[in-house]
C-alpha cells in the first residue's frame, strides 16, 4: 500500500513545474538574480543621465534626448518595484531559509522576483542608441559701418 501522500505528490506533480516549485524553495536566490541585474541597469543608467547631464559632447548635441529621459523613467519604476519586492522580503512577511511557514508569500515574491528579472534583462536590451548631432557655428556677426565713439571725441 502507499503512503498517502506520495499519492497525493504523483497527483500533483503534473500540475506543477519546476519552475513554480523554484519560486517557493528559491526565493532568496532570485532576489539574489534580481539584485544582480538591477546592479548593472543602474551602472547604465548612471551612464546615460551622465550624458544627459553634460550639456555638450565635443562639439556635439544629443539628437533622442527624450526617447533616453523615458527610458530613464523605465528604470526608475523597475528600482521602485525591485526596493518594495525586497522591502516586503525583509519585513517578514516570509520566513527566511528553504521551509517557510507562508508558502503562498514566497512564492508570490519569487514569481514577482523572476519577471521583474525579464522585465529589467528587457530594458537593458532596449536602452536607445544615442545619436549626436554637431552644433553649428554661431552665425557671423555683421559689421558696423557706422563708428561709434570716435564722435564724441572729435567734437569735444
Amino acid at each position: 500500500m502507499q503512503d498517502p501522500v506520495s499519492c497525493l505528490c504523483s497527483c500533483i506533480r503534473k500540475y506543477v513545474t519546476r519552475q513554480d516549485i523554484s519560486y517557493v524553495f528559491r526565493t532568496k536566490e532570485k532576489l539574489n538574480d534580481l539584485e544582480n541585474a538591477m546592479k548593472h541597469l543602474k551602472a547604465k543608467k548612471e551612464d546615460v543621465q551622465r550624458m544627459l547631464d553634460d550639456p555638450q559632447h565635443n562639439g556635439q548635441l544629443i539628437d533622442n534626448r527624450h526617447q533616453l529621459q523615458h527610458w530613464l523613467y523605465d528604470v526608475r519604476e523597475k528600482e521602485d518595484k525591485v526596493e518594495r519586492l525586497l522591502d516586503e522580503y525583509r519585513k517578514g512577511n516570509c520566513v527566511p531559509g528553504p521551509y517557510s511557514l507562508n508558502c503562498f508569500s514566497r512564492y508570490k515574491i519569487g514569481r514577482n522576483a523572476f519577471k521583474l528579472r525579464g522585465e529589467i534583462n528587457q530594458l537593458k536590451a532596449e536602452l536607445p542608441e544615442i545619436n549626436f548631432t554637431d552644433i553649428p557655428p554661431p552665425k557671423p556677426v555683421p559689421e558696423s559701418s557706422k563708428i561709434v565713439g570716435e564722435k564724441n571725441r572729435l567734437q569735444r
